[in-house]
């Protein structure tokens, strides 16, 4: 097995770092010749992601080359051609969710997992007949910015070098789009810049929106009551808010799939917060969905403090 590998650009305080190191995990571990396990490890005062347990030959310097010929393969891909966007009918969904499934091996799930992530036919729009989709989705059209097209394009943008950069480095932010709009960089209202932002074009990191996008296999979306829910998401008062975990042993795919889905995650008992920390959770982190004129933006990340509130007497 190769010696871990410190992905020194990816930080769980970053909602698009934390996608990034998830669908790392995911692409590393298609290779299936180990188990590769994720971790979180504080390095100069942010949980830094951490592989272990890699394949044979993969390191430092072969994993970004390792990464772009896997993921190359998604530009190609039926979960993502078959729409510009997820504003599509129940039976469109349901048909594409048919051929997922019967496409499926024990071995590579991919497109069922994506459209799992996507939306379910199951729950539409009472007056459109169009699905409800992932709490993920960030684009619809407006700005000719489309959601699966935005994956498609930076499926076949993204070099080796965008992947190392994500990784390895400091994020520069001078890529051109597109993004997927999940970093809170992506908040380009006038009142938060320095300067009008209509005539400073949007930059973004490349390689990081193309490893995050690998993340939603981990996320599916399931109904709930009369709406659908996405794995992390809370709908409260103040918004539709997404929390996530850190943790500090080494994690599998499975596992993350797991953690990735407790209730405790929205710890309110004293028993819960032992659960969690039982888990080896260490942290939380949360960022909340919010519509910003025709767009869809995250806020900046903020502690989620485990709540422990007092027994009833």
């Amino acid at each position: 097995m190769s010696e871990p590998v410190v992905l020194s650009g990816l930080h769980a305080t970053s909602l698009l770092g934390y996608l990034a190191a998830l669908g790392t995990l995911v692409a590393v571990a298609e290779e299936r010749s180990s188990t590769p396990r994720l971790a979180w490890d504080r390095r100069g005062g942010q949980w830094t992601a951490v592989l272990r347990d890699l394949p044979d030959g993969v390191h430092r310097e072969t994993l970004p080359e390792r990464l772009a010929d896997r993921l190359k393969t998604r530009e190609r891909s039926s979960a993502v051609l078959f729409a510009k966007d997820l504003s599509v009918s129940g039976a469109q969904f349901r048909e594409q969710a048919l051929q997922a499934a019967d496409s499926a091996t024990l071995w590579d799930r991919t497109d069922a997992d994506f459209i799992a992530a996507f939306g379910c036919d199951a729950i539409v729009d009472k007056k459109s007949g169009q699905i409800r989709d992932t709490s993920f989705r960030t684009m619809s059209g407006a700005g000719n910015q489309h959601f699966l097209e935005s994956m498609k394009k930076l499926a076949g943008l993204t070099t080796t070098a965008d992947l190392a950069h994500a990784l390895f480095e400091e994020w520069t932010y001078t890529d051109e789009q597109p993004s997927m709009r999940w970093d809170a960089q992506d908040d380009r209202r006038y009142a938060l810049r320095w300067k009008n932002p209509s005539g400073d074009p949007p930059r973004t990191v490349r390689g990081a929106n193309r490893l995050a996008i690998e993340a939603l296999r981990l996320l599916p979306t399931a109904p709930e009551g009369n709406g659908l829910a996405t794995t992390g998401f809370r709908r409260e008062s103040t918004g539709n808010h997404f929390t996530w975990p850190v943790w500090d042993g080494p994690l599998s795919v499975d596992a993350v799939r797991s953690v990735l889905g407790l209730s405790q995650l929205e710890a309110a008992k004293r028993s819960q917060v032992s659960e969690l920390q039982a888990r080896g959770v260490v942290e939380l982190y949360r960022s909340t969905r919010r519509t910003v004129g025709k767009y869809v933006i995250f806020t900046p990340a903020v502690p989620a403090t485990l709540q422990v509130t007092a027994p009833s007497p």
